[in-house]
């Protein structure tokens, strides 16, 4: 899922609440190599709508959340990649620590 801060005079707030939550477990974080968007990987849809609850109710940011219609995961060795891996039909992102 594809995430941002609704507005973008609250990035300070939108930051501290997307690293504390991943601090916690909640979600995982990653971000794409192509366009650097925040991407979030959860278990199911529920672990999505408790984050942006919180977002909004603990760390005063809305959020906007978009789909990505991306259905399989793969860790691949980052010295692996290659040209035709970042094709149009892939998504390539790099784990958040």
């Amino acid at each position: 899922m594809r995430v941002s801060a609704k507005n973008v005079m609250k990035q300070k707030s939108f930051h501290k609440g997307i690293n504390k939550l991943v601090q916690e477990g909640a979600v995982q974080l990653y971000r794409s190599y192509t366009t650097n968007d925040y991407i979030l990987g959860a278990v199911g849809q529920l672990q999505f709508e408790v984050f942006k609850f919180r977002m909004k109710n603990e760390y005063n940011s809305d959020v906007v959340m978009e789909p990505m219609g991306k259905k399989t995961a793969r860790w691949i060795d980052p010295e692996q990649l290659d040209e035709n891996m970042s094709a149009s039909r892939n998504i390539l992102v790099k784990d958040i620590p």
